[in-house]
């Protein structure tokens, strides 16, 4: 693994979502989610990461159907460099691995790790991530947030995005 490093570019108004793109990411609620804020939608956009297995193909296209009309682009294999680029452009990063499972009786379904979270916040991105998994361990207060629902992920995203000091002490 090539580790990301913090360039120091400009944050564009974007939130980065990193991973493979499959069906155990739940990508459509990060999607959905976006799209239920107006204050996102307007002005942030949402960059889909990943890598597709020829197996997931129709559930891309689904992704790419939920998110016609919205400012949301995805890539898909990128190289690394171009990968390094997007972490440290992006402003906020979000992940869901997890979303709907019961942990106690389902752990093997949620995210053990996360190392596109460690990326992320190495290159200066705001985690906004579920409380589940190993994303609650690396997420603390004071790193970035950790939502129980979707309604909290859109929350505590606009309240960051709206407050430039907060976001300048998160993103360091």
């Amino acid at each position: 693994i090539i580790p990301i490093e913090h360039t120091g570019d400009k944050k564009e108004k974007s939130i980065l979502v990193c991973s493979r793109i499959e069906r155990s990411k739940k990508i459509e609620v990060l999607i959905e989610a976006f799209k239920s804020s107006a204050f996102l939608s307007a002005e942030y956009a949402l960059w889909i990461v990943g890598g597709i297995d020829k197996k997931d193909m129709e559930y891309v296209q689904y992704l790419r159907n939920l998110a016609e009309g919205c400012n949301i682009s995805f890539y898909t294999d990128v190289p690394h460099e171009e990968l390094a680029r997007l972490y440290n452009k992006a402003s906020f990063f979000w992940h869901c691995k997890g979303y709907g499972v019961d942990e106690e009786n389902d752990p093997y379904k949620l995210e053990h790790f996360g190392i596109t979270t460690v990326e992320a916040m190495s290159a200066g991105c705001i985690p906004v991530v579920i409380n589940m998994g190993g994303q609650k361990e690396i997420v603390t207060n004071g790193t970035g947030y950790t939502w129980n629902t979707p309604e909290e992920l859109v929350e505590y995203t606009e309240e960051t995005a709206k407050a430039s000091t907060r976001m300048i002490s998160l993103s360091i």
